[in-house]
């Protein structure tokens, strides 16, 4: 339903373009990629949001921690996807790998309002709640044991990585090179 509902808001958004309608935020389009600046805040924003529904379900103050090395790893799977034109997971060795749960989803056209206005608030909340409507999302986002999160995202994609402890920054060096070539 997610990529139906995706591909209708493309469609929509396309159609608005066609008849001269362009909706105004669809003009930023140098406000398309986030500093790293950007994405720690994007990246806190969710964290901050996860604490608090985490905290509400849990009846008590739960611990969510920000992983810079997971974040970049996440980051650089959303350009992945981005350049390949896909939303989805990579192969479980890849997943294996890096030691995470992963939770993705292509931007819709809300979202990505969101984003190029920089609406960390609104897009974080976002994001969570289209991930709470996914059984298997909601499970990982939910999850008590994923204490370490990294955020990715652009314009097609935003990739949650979550781990039960900090990713050895080593694992993301590769990543931190590839994200060179898009200036972050």
């Amino acid at each position: 339903m997610p990529k139906l509902r995706y591909q209708y808001s493309k469609f929509i958004l396309l159609l608005l373009m066609v008849i001269g309608c362009t909706p105004s935020y669809s003009q930023k389009f140098e406000s398309d990629t986030y500093s790293k600046e950007e994405l720690i805040k994007l990246n806190q924003t969710y964290i901050k949001v996860l604490r608090e529904h985490r905290s509400k379900a849990a009846g008590m103050e739960v611990v969510v921690k920000f992983d810079t090395a997971t974040m970049y790893t996440a980051h650089a799977f959303a350009y992945k996807l981005k350049a390949e034109g896909r939303i989805g997971h990579p192969p479980s060795n890849i997943i294996n790998k890096y030691g995470v749960a992963e939770i993705c989803q292509g931007l819709s056209a809300d979202a990505l309002k969101y984003y190029r206005d920089r609406n960390y608030e609104a897009l974080a909340r976002y994001v969570y709640m289209v991930f709470s409507f996914s059984p298997g999302h909601a499970k990982i986002q939910r999850s008590s044991k994923y204490l370490y999160i990294g955020v990715g995202c652009n314009n097609h994609a935003f990739v949650a990585r979550l781990r039960d402890s900090p990713m050895p920054k080593e694992l993301a060096e590769s990543e931190k090179q590839k994200l060179s070539m898009h200036n972050f």
